[in-house]
């Protein structure tokens, strides 16, 4: 994992991210270019629900070396140069801004009022990269925003507000925010998958072998980490609804992976509320069944 490698590196600001809560998000990172056929993603409009489930999170994904574009796969540029990315991510209520030194408390102040509306978290993250050659850097820049009672994004008059030093800042200029903005796609993504009712949190078994070796060595255990196993739709229909009469019909009209929020009204299948993921699926007919990924739903 490159936070193991990050804590080992001895960089200053970096001993404290064994408090943090860790996610491999690379299947994550997969769906975002190879799974769908989106190209513009907006940090307002398409992750519904961030609001952060711990203080402290880290997430790490290997970018992927292959995108769809204009319905072809290309390469990306991210993958050809960098091995992994990890997003340093810390969350606090509004009200902690008053126990806050007073300068650091004037920054968040000034965020604050040029919200739409009040947040219910502040957050801030930083960003780590590994390259290819196995080197491990900083991106030069803290980016923040608000999340709504809601989960919803709120950013500084409705962008990511950053804070760079004056000669990184100088070299982007009014781009900066955006390229810092593209590695929190990940995690904002990772967060929404969260927060749906059919994904569950995985925690990989760890190598005991590795871990005493390491030990041994005077290096410390592995950090240990979790993953989402973002559930197919197949097993919620078959678990939660009634597959042969409503699943596939409902399914055929389905082009694309999204979520679904059933908090509100009757719920899906008329009793099962919060927010859902709807995988992605091919076009088809009933006639035929439709292909989806790794599995099938067959026509009756």
């Amino acid at each position: 994992m490159l936070i193991d490698r990050v804590l080992e590196s001895g960089h200053k600001g970096t001993e404290y991210l064994d408090t943090f809560v860790v996610f491999d998000v690379t299947n994550v990172a997969r769906y975002y270019y190879e799974g769908n056929d989106k190209e513009v993603w907006g940090l307002a409009d398409d992750f519904p629900n961030i609001a952060p489930p711990f203080s402290r999170l880290w997430f790490e994904y290997a970018p992927s070396k292959i995108a769809w574009s204009d319905g072809r796969r290309v390469e990306t540029s991210i993958g050809q140069l960098v091995r992994k990315c990890g997003v340093a991510m810390e969350c606090f209520a509004l009200d902690d801004v008053a126990n806050m030194p007073e300068r650091e408390a004037e920054v968040w102040q000034r965020l604050v009022a040029s919200l739409s509306r009040e947040p219910r978290w502040l957050c801030s993250a930083g960003v780590v990269m590994e390259g290819v050659d196995k080197n491990i850097a900083p991106f030069p820049g803290i980016a923040m925003w608000g999340v709504s009672e809601d989960g919803s994004y709120l950013g500084k008059n409705g962008m990511l507000h950053c804070i760079a030093p004056q000669p990184v800042s100088d070299f982007y200029g009014n781009t900066f925010a955006d390229e810092l903005g593209l590695f929190l796609h990940i995690p904002f993504l990772a967060l929404s998958f969260l927060h749906c009712r059919n994904v569950k949190i995985v925690e990989p078994l760890p190598n005991p072998k590795w871990d005493r070796a390491r030990m041994k060595s005077g290096k410390k255990p592995l950090v240990r980490y979790e993953t989402l196993e973002i559930e197919p739709m197949k097993r919620v229909l078959k678990e939660q609804g009634e597959r042969d009469t409503k699943g596939l019909k409902h399914a055929l009209h389905i082009c694309r992976g999204h979520f679904k929020d059933f908090s509100e009204g009757g719920g899906l299948f008329g009793k099962y509320h919060g927010m859902y993921w709807w995988e992605s699926q091919v076009r088809g007919r009933a006639s035929e069944g439709i292909v989806v990924k790794d599995y099938s739903v067959v026509a009756s």
